[in-house]
């Protein structure tokens, strides 16, 4: 069993409302990196973002969500991001 099945085993859904936190806590490093408030770096921003990464794969576990069913829903919002950037080029 790897750390982050021991973690979900251990904390359950508690680790939802982790998630939440972490999220918030990269949406509040970005805004003071925006704003360069407090001297806030670029390496504040990644360590939110590992975080949000790690708590993401747990949300996963415990709502049984495979890694194909989000590629394939991330295929298809690219594809569509695709077609508004092109859209928009000039001709």
């Amino acid at each position: 069993m790897n750390i982050l099945e021991k973690a979900v085993e251990k904390y359950g859904e508690k680790q939802l409302d982790q998630a939440q936190e972490e999220l918030a806590e990269l949406i509040v490093a970005i805004s003071k990196y925006k704003r360069n408030e407090n001297k806030f770096t670029i390496s504040n921003v990644i360590e939110e973002i590992a975080d949000v990464n790690i708590m993401i794969k747990q949300v996963m576990m415990l709502l049984d969500i495979k890694e194909f069913e989000v590629k394939s829903e991330e295929i298809y919002k690219l594809n569509r991001l695709k077609k508004r950037i092109l859209k928009d080029e000039p001709v």
